[in-house]
């Protein structure tokens, strides 16, 4: 059965344990997803933790408005290009497509704001 959200969130299950602000993408098995990988395209930012496979997790999708809190891989600058890292994290260290601009600066792995470019 379709449907059709008008919101800038929807409720996924996970196929593991999903940390908090981290990017995710469309996993094999429906209405699942799972931490986007360094370069991986992705669908949503997850809203909190889970700790387990099967639970739920609601997803802040990029479709959305606004911008976004995300968890960074390592030191960025105010106006990087951010773009896909592993575990679901952003770097500016190029690998794929330009997915965000850095709207706080970071001096290690840490949680900003950020801005999508797609």
């Amino acid at each position: 059965m379709s449907r059709q959200i008008d919101d800038n969130t929807r409720t996924f299950r996970v196929n593991a344990a999903i940390g908090e602000h981290l990017r995710v993408k469309l996993h094999s098995t429906a209405d699942y997803v799972a931490v986007a990988g360094a370069g991986e395209d992705w669908i949503g930012i997850t809203q909190h933790e889970t700790t387990a496979a099967d639970q739920q997790v609601v997803v802040k999708l990029k479709s959305g408005s606004g911008t976004f809190k995300v968890m960074t891989a390592g030191a960025v600058d105010l106006g990087d290009n951010l773009y896909g890292a592993a575990r679901g994290c952003v770097d500016d260290v190029a690998t794929g497509r330009v997915q965000f601009i850095a709207l706080q600066a970071a001096g290690g792995a840490a949680l900003i704001e950020v801005l999508p470019t797609d």
